[in-house]
């Protein structure tokens, strides 16, 4: 593949021992093309009997007004045809490079059946390297449902050659994440994350959740307390130099854990169609959730 500098040169001189005058079928081995678009129009060296591509996109060279498009096509041995066209970004250019790169494909292995199968004869296939690799990725920092979801945006079962380019189900998910897990430092190890009170620690100590102002725990109970900074210090604006009153909200049974939620008079505000003493509306401060 030719570098910027000498892609721009070869649009400027055209060295007529380089140029290609015909149409281009089915390359053989892989290289670069430079074709003459006043004998071979740009529109039909395209198609160059590969069949239909994928268009992957186009880009264009920083600096210069050369346009790059990117294709593939997969060629039946299970190998990938990559191509990228150059051109002049102008209404009529005269040049064009053609880049063909074959690209191998990953191996799909199989195993014959193990004999305790519970459904058909069918033998295991085990999953891309590639999948699996991004659910490793995504399990280091996402819960196993949500990191499955996003590796099947990434591989959809609607282009997946086979099986193996899938991941395959919730419980692949899962074992990443129990992977990833095992594999934090000791002081996060105590706590790992198994219901959504863990799940706080976790983000306190990795300093995530700004919100959390404390957490305290005990044999027999457990309290969080939640706050902006922006709540802490309009409740001690209120509450402490103007002396409005913290009022104490508690809801029981609110699933697993009880929430006590502060409120107060927002003494900084005053309602206009009221001139009496207590005009300010109460406002929703921190609150404490608890066993």
């Amino acid at each position: 593949m030719y570098t910027t500098s000498e892609v721009q040169e070869l649009f400027k001189t055209r060295p007529m021992n380089l140029l290609c005058k015909k149409h281009i079928v089915q390359p053989k081995t892989a290289g670069t093309f430079l074709v003459d678009l006043l004998c071979v129009p740009l529109k039909d060296i395209r198609q160059d009997g590969y069949g239909r591509y994928k268009h992957q996109g186009c880009s264009t060279i920083k600096g210069t007004d050369i346009k790059r498009v990117y294709h593939h096509f997969e060629l039946p041995d299970g190998n990938r045809l990559t191509r990228v066209i150059m051109h002049n970004n102008s209404p009529s250019p005269d040049t064009a490079i053609m880049n063909y790169a074959c690209l191998k494909a990953e191996v799909l292995p199989t195993t014959r059946s193990h004999g305790n199968i519970k459904h058909g004869n069918a033998g295991f296939v085990t999953t891309l390297s590639s999948v699996k690799a991004c659910i490793d990725s995504n399990s280091k920092s996402m819960k196993a449902k949500q990191a499955l979801g996003e590796t099947q945006k990434l591989f959809p079962i609607t282009e997946a050659p086979s099986a193996a380019a899938v991941p395959r189900n919730i419980r692949q998910a899962k074992y990443s994440r129990t992977k990833a897990l095992q594999q934090l430092p000791p002081y996060l190890k105590e706590s790992i994350p198994r219901n959504e009170f863990h799940q706080l620690i976790l983000d306190m100590k990795r300093g995530t959740e700004q919100c959390i102002r404390s957490i305290n725990q005990t044999p027999d109970s457990s309290m969080v307390v939640i706050g902006s900074d922006d709540q802490i210090n309009l409740l001690r604006k209120c509450c402490v130099r103007d002396k409005a009153v913290l009022n104490i909200d508690p809801t029981f049974n609110l699933g697993p854990f009880e929430v006590t939620s502060l409120t107060f008079k927002n003494t900084l505000l005053r309602k206009n169609h009221n001139t009496d003493g207590n005009s300010s509306p109460i406002i929703l401060g921190p609150a404490m959730i608890h066993t």
